[in-house]
């Protein structure tokens, strides 16, 4: 039994891919001088748009686990050409300037196939030239993408794998800011906190605690040189004073 991964592709890809595609392409425009608004991106899932693909030779850049393929026409160097210059050097690239010309149009189509493989997480990357994708890119539930750019009058062709895909769309990792050291005297000096002074302890029944007067005497489970328990609000023994007086008030002298 043969079998194969099934991956379907969501809106949310598309998008993210598409707006990775379209940042990389304006950069492009932007470093050889072409018009950003000639440029029109629109990305696809491979098995919805199989017949918009063109039976030409495509160019492969990638690894194994990460591909692309890209296509354009045979005379995709005048129409780049036409663009890069504008009108008024048309005469001079029909003449002597002609050469020149179309060397730097191939030198901005290189530069743009380094940067889409760049761009789109496809690092050690292989040129294989006059190659053809794989038909089971465009099966459904390859979660292959495919991608038509308009660049003036001419129209180029990507077909994205679904390793190139993921890498591009899959949501970023959220990076918690780092904790930053801080000395715990300075940071706690200010808080302020409720510390109980424990003097002595005693139980009583119900019956002698009714019958309590003004005047009657409790005896506490303590000697009087004895020292208070100082504790926190859990009950755990803190430190220990002595109950005393400091400028007309009760005050505490700590003394472990």
């Amino acid at each position: 039994m043969v079998t194969h991964s099934f991956v379907l592709v969501g809106d949310t890809c598309l998008s993210r891919l598409s707006e990775r595609l379209t940042q990389t392409l304006q950069a492009w425009c932007a470093a050889w001088g072409l018009s950003r608004a000639e440029l029109h991106i629109q990305c696809a899932r491979a098995w919805d748009s199989p017949t918009q693909v063109p039976r030409t030779t495509w160019l492969r850049l990638g690894t194994e686990r990460k591909s692309i393929w890209l296509a354009w026409p045979s005379d995709v160097n005048k129409g780049v050409q036409r663009l890069m210059f504008r009108s008024d050097e048309r005469p001079r690239m029909e003449s002597d300037a002609a050469p020149l010309a179309s060397g730097g149009v191939a030198f901005a189509l290189k530069a743009l196939t380094d940067r889409i493989a760049a761009d789109l997480s496809v690092d050690g990357v292989s040129r294989e030239e006059s190659c053809t994708p794989e038909k089971r890119l465009f099966q459904r539930g390859s979660g292959a993408v495919s991608a038509t750019i308009k660049l003036g009058d001419q129209t180029l062709f990507c077909l994205f794998d679904h390793g190139v895909v993921h890498a591009v769309a899959e949501r970023p990792a959220i990076r918690q800011p780092g904790i930053v050291p801080v000395k715990l005297n300075e940071a706690v000096r200010g808080v302020r906190v409720s510390l109980p002074v424990v003097v002595g302890q005693v139980e009583v029944d119900i019956g002698s605690l009714l019958t309590l007067s003004v005047g009657d005497v409790i005896r506490l489970d303590t000697q009087v040189y004895q020292p208070a328990i100082v504790s926190n609000e859990a009950g755990t023994r803190l430190f220990g004073g002595y109950l005393g007086a400091s400028e007309g008030e009760l005050a505490l002298e700590v003394i472990h």
